[in-house]
């Protein structure tokens, strides 16, 4: 699933017309490294105008065509810069595998997948949403910054739990 995900991510690299205001994304800065977040943190941030001021624009972004696949491209790159530099061995999982193999989640995030859990993140006994983290960034504005998600999720917790 690793490299099918990958596939999602090369025309958000090389394609302005991949993504929803593809022009409005620095694609010289995405290597992958925890620093290109920069750049797409700053292109979630226009999308995020787009969204809270329709009256500039024909719709809020969210319900233009081609939402959903910005969030997957642009979700499924933060989870790969995480991926390669996480000392935790992540591995994707299409929804439908891993709500298979954790069932007890079905309540909460229902039985089908929805454009920002199509793919799911998971390793080491974590499993991470980065899409829905991308979406959550157009929605709700800067507090949902995808920098400040992978940087926090690196940190080693202290101490431990007995």
């Amino acid at each position: 699933m690793n490299e099918i995900v990958q596939d999602f991510v090369v025309p958000l690299i090389s394609d302005e017309g991949s993504v929803l205001a593809g022009s409005h994304l620095n694609r010289d800065g995405l290597d992958y490294s925890e620093d290109s977040l920069k750049f797409i943190d700053a292109y979630l941030g226009k999308l995020h105008l787009k969204q809270v001021r329709p009256k500039f624009f024909s719709k809020p972004v969210s319900e233009q065509e081609g939402f959903d696949l910005t969030v997957i491209r642009t979700g499924a790159y933060v989870g790969e810069v995480l991926r390669r530099s996480s000392d935790i061995d992540y591995n994707w999982f299409s929804f439908k595998e891993w709500i298979q193999e954790n069932p007890e989640n079905k309540q909460l995030l229902g039985a089908a997948p929805t454009p920002s859990t199509v793919f799911v993140l998971s390793g080491n006994g974590s499993t991470l949403f980065p899409l829905a983290k991308v979406e959550k960034a157009i929605l709700n504005g800067p507090e949902d910054n995808v920098s400040a998600f992978v940087r926090v999720l690196k940190v080693p917790l202290q101490g431990s739990v007995e």
